[in-house]
């Protein structure tokens, strides 16, 4: 399971544009890229058991906090509790677990 989001998906969901299909402004692209690259990474690694969907809609939460803030010095705390989205995948949170070292592995 992982984040399925795109960014034309997340450019409706932050209200840049009103359709999918719709042209997103030029100077927009590039820091949705971001934003999105960010989200998901971070919801990915957070609870990467999730269901597809509590994931997206958890990129969405953290996307919206992590674009607010681009291009600003940001208004400090952790982004992933600040906008939601830890609590929302808090379910689906391996917790514990640790992988082994390759010498472990090899022996």
């Amino acid at each position: 399971m992982a984040v399925t989001l795109t960014r034309a998906q997340l450019a409706v969901s932050l209200r840049i544009v009103a359709a999918e299909d719709a042209t997103i402004p030029a100077g927009q692209a590039a820091v949705l890229d971001r934003v999105l690259a960010a989200a998901t990474a971070a919801v990915n690694e957070y609870a990467p058991l999730a269901p597809t969907a509590v994931q997206n809609e958890a990129a969405v939460r953290l996307a919206s906090r992590l674009y607010d803030q681009a291009g600003s010095e940001g208004r400090g705390g952790n982004p992933m509790f600040l906008s939601g989205a830890a609590h929302l995948l808090s379910r689906h949170r391996v917790r514990g677990v640790t992988t082994p070292s390759v010498a472990e592995v090899s022996r």
